[in-house]
This record gives structure tokens, C-alpha cells and sequence, in this order.
């Protein structure tokens, strides 16, 4: 039988947990190694089979780079500058895993002399297909696979740059508010962000100080050196929004350095011929935040009067 082989693969990117494929379960969802230059650090993934019965699975090794969405893609080895591919090693790179429980994949980094800040590579887990049954013609093959990033980083040399570059804030539906922070990182590591917006209505509409309405937290997220990073949230309202701002609280280190506050008016729908523009996206306010109270629609004029 002539076969189609399909791999659909996870690729996950954030904190430790569960990733996970049809056929395959994986912990951590990434992998961070911590050495100092010139020696060897190692650490361990849990992989086993979703089902009751064991799987064959091929471990490989291969290079990624993240767009500003913080999806993985695939690269050539020479269109990763910041790889550590080659100097990963593998204490097997066929295993069978277990139904029912997590057997332990043992991975080393050897860090070579003079390397600095942080560097990733992919560690992919695809599920070995069984043998299709000679002369049933074409057939498609689906084959699970997960992506484990792994990140080493070396002691002693990391440089913890990052710049929140941009806030917009735009109303979508009418009673949803998209939030979307970019962060630009501009260090050689790779950090955890996290954070939380808030919709804050005005003095005026309070009778006091701003108060907040509505809220979500976000992150944790992993900022890669040398790229960008947009984080998006949604904020439920529904009322009003003039002079209501979103303001931004991200946080990626121990310091107060290593903070990021601003706020930003509300993108309102594009407004009815004749009505007053709304204020553009994207403009940061220093911290706190200053609401303003938007200037009152002028009522039409009646036809036939002055």
C-alpha cells in the first residue's frame, strides 16, 4: 500500500505542564538547562502513551525560531543563530513508552566555552505509526507528535533587556475590549513575562479616582532574545468608554527595572459621518494612568433653523 504520512505535532512554549498529542503525553511543556560556559548540564522529560497500551516513539532534535505570537517555527540549523541543536545529546533517540504512566528521557546540554546569555533548540517526540496491512491501496497515515522546547542558559552572563514598545486597546464587538502589549526583547535571554490589564473608568464617571471595572491577568510567557513578543487578553464591557483607559502591569524579572507600566486610551469602531474621531491606539501614557473625559457630542442642528 502506497501511504500518506501525515505528523501533527504540539509545539508548546510556556511554563512546565502537560503538553500533549493524540496518542502521547509530555512534561514539561519546556525544558530549561542552567550551566556555567565549558561544562555539561542535563535534565529529564516525562513521556509516556495516552492510551493503556505502550508507543513507539522517535525522539529527534531540530531548530525553531518564535514570531510575535509565540508559535514555534521550524528553521534550517543555519537560520538559527541562537542554537544550542548541536549541543544537545540524547540518552536514546527510540524508546517505548509506557501505557498508563511516564518513563523519563534523560537530555544533556554540553555548553561550549564563551557562550553568553540563553539558547533553544526543539526536542520532538513523534509516535511511530504500526505497519499498515499490504494491498489495501492509498492510505493516509496520522502521525501524533509533541514539541518540547529547550532553553539553556548560561550562568553569569545573562543581559535582561526588554522594552514594551506599544499598547492599543480597540473595542471589537461592543462588549469586548482587546487588549495587545509588545514586548521587544533586546537582551540575550530568555525570560519569563507576566502580567495583567485593567479597564479603569474616570474620575468624572466615578465621582472620585479611577476605579478599575474589569481586569484579566496573562503570562506567564517566554520572551526569546532578539525578538517580539504581542501578548493579547480580552476585558468584558459592555458600558461606555469615554475617557476609560486600559492600563498595562507586565513584570520579567526581580527588580523594579524589570517592569513595564502604561496605559492607553480605548479604539472605538470608526464613528458615523460627522461624528468627533476617536483617539488612535497604541499611545502610551506615563504611569498611573490619566484618564481624560471626552468632550460631549454636539446635538444636530434641526433642518430649517439657523
Amino acid at each position: 500500500m502506497r501511504e500518506i504520512r501525515v505528523v501533527l505535532a504540539v509545539a508548546c512554549a510556556l511554563v512546565a505542564g502537560h503538553a500533549w498529542g493524540r496518542g502521547l503525553l509530555a512534561t514539561p511543556s519546556q525544558l530549561g538547562l542552567v550551566g556555567k560556559a565549558g561544562t555539561a548540564v542535563s535534565d529529564v522529560v516525562h513521556i509516556g502513551s495516552s492510551r493503556d497500551e505502550p508507543a513507539q516513539v522517535r525522539i529527534t532534535i531540530s531548530d525553531f525560531v518564535k514570531d510575535e505570537e509565540g508559535r514555534a517555527q521550524p528553521v534550517a540549523h543555519e537560520q538559527a543563530p541562537r542554537s544550542c541543536a548541536s549541543w544537545l545529546r540524547l540518552d536514546q533517540g527510540l524508546i517505548t513508552a509506557p501505557g498508563g504512566r511516564l518513563m523519563d528521557v534523560r537530555i544533556t546540554a554540553t555548553i561550549p566555552a564563551g557562550a553568553e546569555g540563553s539558547y533553544w533548540a526543539m526536542l520532538n517526540f513523534e509516535l511511530v505509526p504500526e505497519a499498515a496491512p499490504p494491498g489495501k491501496g492509498v492510505g493516509v497515515i496520522i502521525v501524533p507528535g509533541i514539541g518540547v522546547p529547550v532553553i539553556v542558559t548560561v550562568i553569569g552572563t545573562d543581559k535582561r533587556q526588554l522594552t514594551v514598545t506599544r499598547v492599543e486597546a480597540t473595542r471589537t464587538d461592543g462588549k469586548i475590549v482587546v487588549c495587545k502589549v509588545t514586548v521587544e526583547n533586546t537582551g540575550n535571554v530568555a525570560v519569563l513575562v507576566s502580567g495583567a490589564f485593567t479597564l479603569e473608568a474616570p474620575a468624572a464617571a466615578t465621582g472620585g479616582e479611577p476605579i478599575e471595572v474589569a481586569s484579566t491577568d496573562v503570562g506567564p510567557l517566554t520572551s526569546y532574545p532578539g525578538g517580539n513578543l504581542r501578548i493579547t487578553a480580552k476585558l468584558n464591557w459592555s458600558g461606555g468608554l469615554a475617557g476609560f483607559a486600559v492600563h498595562s502591569y507586565f513584570r520579567w524579572g526581580p527588580d523594579a527595572k524589570d517592569t513595564s507600566e502604561a496605559s492607553t486610551d480605548v479604539e472605538e469602531p470608526a464613528p458615523a459621518a460627522g461624528a468627533p474621531p476617536t483617539a488612535p491606539a497604541g499611545k502610551l501614557l506615563p504611569p498611573p494612568p490619566i484618564p481624560t473625559v471626552a468632550p460631549p457630542v454636539p446635538s444636530a442642528t434641526p433642518a430649517g433653523k439657523p
